[in-house]
């Protein structure tokens, strides 16, 4: 009988543990993964147009792939081995200037509108912020930057040492002025923003949702010869991943420290405003503007700088001739409008344009806090978003997460994941709601929910299909009942 009953426990907890691994930890095989998107690779946002950037696992002459990033060997030793020796503020590696301009020599061996449109557009825009200037290739450059049409996105990191020819390869998918701009971002000297230093003050690695294989494109840059410049870390950056790169399970792999910065991952394709002050320092712009306008010291602030044209270039949330009246936040301009902590019980969330077609490229984060000892539910009027594969959420998503145990709970829901009048009920006192609709996402309707704050030891919630998610309490009085009816069935025999 003791034997009889442990095996009825032992039952008891493998169940509660496949429910709970089903509800909390979604997993989802990397092949069938691979398999999509082998069979519609255009369904990932490209780099430059808010997406991660391509993978190479190989390439021939002794160099390191790292996302759209070429390095030599010396290189990537020189930047994230624990001996330095070199880095990206080596001169070596940066363009010699011609008439005091850093100057690009280049070669176009590629063709098609929509490559030369890319090419011509992202060499105009750094032209347009900073003082780095591209003229054709001459028959006296050994060194310059060949933009052909190759496989995928990227660039190699600064000028090659060897002072030979580097290529950009701007393949298909990938042209467009965001992406080329992005790229002649490395081709200048920049890495990914998420490698900084600092950047574990910013942002969180979710080393768990990261592809096998692939962990090296979140490596933290820890060469004392790298430097930022003084420039504080830029969630908008050009030069920034998005929060889904490289993930494994379409859980996120990148996780701001705001949570209602999460949108901005990734999504900037432009320059940014401390990406143009990092390239001008770099480059000694700043102090070239300065010796042409006679000016001993910079007059603006609050990150403002002076211009070539004499002018402070000031950051969007400030405001007078030398930046100095601060109006919002740096990142006031690119915060989602429909944003908001929700702090009050019986609230109902709605998406924008709901019930109409969202407006593609839109992103809001709901942070959710109810008061301590309590939990949330949060019951879907309707839930409509648009998505090719439920495993990948890439046209659009919600994805709900919750901080358990020092580890992300990270729920991601699509096309029809919740049916109406369906609840998701959190384990803790905070929940935050991502909603995610990219710029091809053509039929997403989005959400109406209602949010209510429980006391913990309410009903069982149920999951999306209708399948209960039984706590300790009821698996064991299911258990005992089991057990009990067993011995009377003994008896009786």
């Amino acid at each position: 009988m003791a034997l009889l009953s442990l095996s009825y426990l032992v039952v008891a907890v493998v169940l509660q543990d496949n429910i709970a691994r089903a509800v909390w930890e979604p997993i989802h095989s990397e092949e069938t993964i691979l398999i999509e998107l082998e069979k519609n690779p255009q369904k990932l946002p490209q780099p430059g147009e808010g997406g991660g950037d391509v993978v190479f696992q190989t390439e021939p002459g002794g160099t390191t792939i790292i996302g759209d990033m070429v390095l030599s060997l010396e290189q990537y030793e020189n930047l994230f081995s624990s001996r330095p020796r070199k880095g990206v503020s080596d001169p070596q590696m940066m363009w010699q200037k011609e008439k005091g301009h850093p100057v690009v020599p280049y070669n176009i061996s590629g063709d098609g509108e929509e490559f030369l449109k890319a090419v011509s557009g992202g060499m105009q825009h750094w032209e347009n912020n900073t003082c780095v200037r591209f003229r054709h290739v001459t028959g006296n450059d050994r060194s310059f930057i060949n933009f052909f049409v190759g496989d995928g996105c990227w660039s190699r990191i600064g000028r090659r040492l060897d002072n030979k020819p580097q290529d950009i390869s701007l393949g298909r998918g990938c042209q467009f002025m965001g992406t080329a701009a992005h790229e002649i971002g490395h081709a200048l000297g920049l890495l990914h923003e998420h490698m900084r230093t600092d950047r574990d003050s910013y942002i969180e690695i979710i080393e768990k949702n990261i592809q096998r294989g692939n962990e090296h494109n979140f490596y933290k840059e820890t060469s004392k010869w790298y430097s930022n410049y003084d420039v504080k870390y830029d969630y908008t950056s050009l030069m920034h991943y998005t929060g889904e790169a490289f993930s494994r399970n379409g859980g996120l792999t990148i996780r701001s420290g705001d949570p209602l910065k999460q949108g901005m991952l990734g999504r900037n394709r432009v320059m940014s405003h401390r990406d143009r002050i990092i390239v001008n320092r770099m480059y000694g712009c700043l102090n070239m503007w300065l010796d042409d306008c006679a000016l001993l010291q910079d007059p603006c602030q609050n990150e403002g700088y002076t211009g070539p044209n004499c002018e402070c270039v000031c950051p969007t949330g400030t405001t007078g001739a030398k930046c100095e009246t601060i109006l919002h936040d740096y990142y006031f301009n690119r915060m989602s409008n429909c944003s908001m902590v929700i702090k009050k019980n019986d609230t109902t969330i709605t998406t924008p344009n709901y019930p109409n077609f969202m407006q593609p490229d839109t992103w809001c984060v709901y942070e959710i806090k109810a008061p301590e000892g309590q939990m949330i539910k949060v019951t879907f009027d309707e839930f409509s978003l648009e998505s090719y594969s439920t495993s990948q959420c890439s046209l659009g998503s919600l994805r709900l997460m919750e901080n358990q145990d020092d580890s992300i709970a990270d729920t991601l829901a699509c096309g029809e994941h919740f049916e109406d009048g369906d609840d998701y009920r959190s384990k803790t006192n905070e929940l935050i709601m991502y909603l995610d609709i990219w710029k091809n996402s053509k039929r997403s309707k989005g959400f109406k929910a209602h949010v209510a704050f429980l006391s913990t030891d309410e009903t069982p919630r149920v999951i999306p299909n209708g399948i209960p998610d039984f706590g300790p309490s009821v698996l064991l009085l299911v258990a005992t009942s089991l057990m009990c009816l067993m011995v009377k069935t003994i008896s009786f025999l």
